[in-house]
């Protein structure tokens, strides 16, 4: 697809021409979907709804079949797109597109490419993938719109947010005893002093630099690191992340009006401040973020391993004696260990609000009652009996599920997990002798023999361990997408509206918050 936007400064108004490619570098189906959206530009009106269907169709997981939910979701007649899209006349439409597209002067080099005001040059193309909002805004001055003089709340988050949320936070969570982690909050900003006076000019406006100065200010005081990072993701995971600090506070346990204090006070601007002469001091010099230092040393190798598997790259520099969460065969239930720390946590993480989870925390034991007395045998030995009573007593007294989620996590990270419940209760801040009574006492028992029943009455019934259900259905297919990438599978049960979270821009522009 390219966009090209002209500006008609006398009418403040957007012209957006949008050409849709026919290529078939991607195969027919990019065909049908440029034949798509190509009847789209001849029929769907005014420019606002044209572009509400065009990104309605991108942001599905399928846009071969996103058609049609789409057209009913802006009000646009899909009988009309449909019947246009697989006749003659969107054949004819999409012709034409590329008339125009191969007679283009300069030539087309790579897509998308970006005229402004009937130019393209390198300059164009970087500031408008940059941050098209801020340079039309610049474009339009000396009488700019009010929009462009008051803070977005919506960030592109696709470098710094993704790297946070899928590398980062996961990977601290399972190897924080390994780990130190040192984050600078400025990124591609800019400080000024004049007359003692600090401001700062920040890659996607004002807003992103509050919430610079609020992540600045929770480096210093939000500890320790787990609930620093559980803060920042919490808000990289909001809508608004400018509107996310309070409620944020709040669900991590920190206390807000020092947070706020410092973030809106002379504080937080000398700390950012800080944080720029650090950015700015980087050697190599930072060119994009996120912009990654593995003891001390950065350069396109470690940035690379680091942003697409920062737990294994972790692991291999733990050699020669890793932590055992970074083997592939740990005790008492491998296969569960790993669902359960690479997919359901930090899926569960990104995703809270729309799912519900239900642990049942038996697997492939039996239960075995003579005389009233209830005694179990696990495929993983006592042990795993165990903690197996001791999970299964948490699903029972730890809420919320995030805690919940945290609390077993931290057991499945221990080298024994059977020792973990006290050290990891304490951790995450619930009560132990609540959960050493019930699982060493009949109260355990019982919870893990009702917790076997629902196991052995499983439609199909269990054959391999872990056993996923979503919305109550279980096949191979589910099981497979469950295990293999949690989160996008969540992702696309969540269509046609999925949270914000969901949205991931799959080319290589990297604009971000931080």
């Amino acid at each position: 697809m390219r966009l090209r936007i002209t500006w008609k400064r006398a009418v403040r108004r957007d012209d957006v021409d949008i050409r849709p490619l026919r290529d078939l570098k991607h195969g027919p189906d990019e065909c049908y979907i440029n034949e798509v959206q190509t009847c789209a530009v001849q029929y769907v009106h005014p420019t606002r709804k044209l572009l509400d269907f065009v990104a309605c169709m991108l942001s599905h997981n399928d846009p071969t079949k996103a058609g049609e939910p789409c057209a009913q979701k802006v009000g646009t007649d899909w009988g009309v797109l449909n019947r246009c899209s697989t006749g003659p006349e969107g054949t004819e439409l999409l012709y034409e597109m590329g008339l125009r597209t191969r007679g283009h002067q300069p030539p087309i080099k790579y897509v998308p490419w970006i005229e402004v005001n009937g130019m393209h040059n390198v300059t164009i193309q970087e500031r408008a993938q940059d941050d098209l909002f801020g340079f039309v805004c610049e474009l339009l001055e000396p009488e700019t719109p009010r929009i462009c003089k008051t803070p977005s709340p919506y960030y592109c988050f696709s470098g710094h947010h993704d790297f946070f949320l899928d590398q980062l936070w996961p990977t601290y969570g399972k190897l924080e005893e390994h780990l130190h982690v040192d984050l600078v909050p400025f990124g591609k900003a800019h400080a000024n002093v004049v007359n003692g006076t600090i401001t700062f000019k920040c890659q996607h406006g004002p807003g992103e630099c509050y919430v610079n100065e609020v992540q600045t200010c929770a480096v210093k005081y939000v500890h320790p690191t787990r609930k620093l990072l559980d803060f920042v993701a919490c808000m990289f995971r909001q809508e608004d992340p400018t509107k996310a600090g309070q409620p944020c506070a709040e669900k991590v346990g920190t206390y807000w009006p020092v947070l706020d204090k410092c973030s809106t006070g002379p504080e937080g601007t000398q700390l950012l401040f800080e944080m720029g002469k650090r950015t700015h001091a980087l050697k190599p010099p930072m060119e994009s973020v996120p912009y990654v230092q593995i003891n001390g040393v950065h350069n396109d190798t470690t940035e690379n391993l680091a942003e697409h598997d920062l737990f294994h790259f972790v692991c291999k520099l733990l050699q020669p004696e890793p932590p055992r969460v970074c083997s592939k065969e740990p005790s008492l239930c491998p296969d569960c260990h790993d669902i359960f720390l690479d997919q359901l946590w930090p899926t569960y993480g990104k995703l809270e609000e729309h799912l519900h989870v239900d642990l049942v925390p038996f697997g492939k034991a039996h239960a075995n009652v003579v005389n009233g007395t209830i005694t179990f045998k696990c495929q993983h030995g006592p042990g795993e009996c165990y903690v197996n009573e001791v999970q299964t007593c948490a699903v029972k007294y730890v809420h919320p599920t995030r805690k919940l989620l945290d609390f077993v996590a931290c057991m499945f990270r221990q080298e024994d997990p059977t020792k973990a419940g006290q050290p990891c209760a304490e951790k995450v801040g619930t009560y132990w002798p609540v959960l050493d009574k019930c699982s060493t006492g009949p109260e355990g028992t019982q919870l893990l023999f009702e917790m076997g029943k629902r196991t052995h009455a499983l439609k199909p019934p269990m054959e391999s361990v872990p056993y996923v259900q979503v919305n109550g259905v279980h096949n191979d297919t589910t099981e497979s997408l469950a295990e293999h990438d949690l989160f996008h599978f969540a992702c696309k049960l969540l269509q046609p509206e999925p949270p914000r979270v969901c949205s991931k821009n799959p080319g290589s522009v990297r604009c971000f918050p931080n």
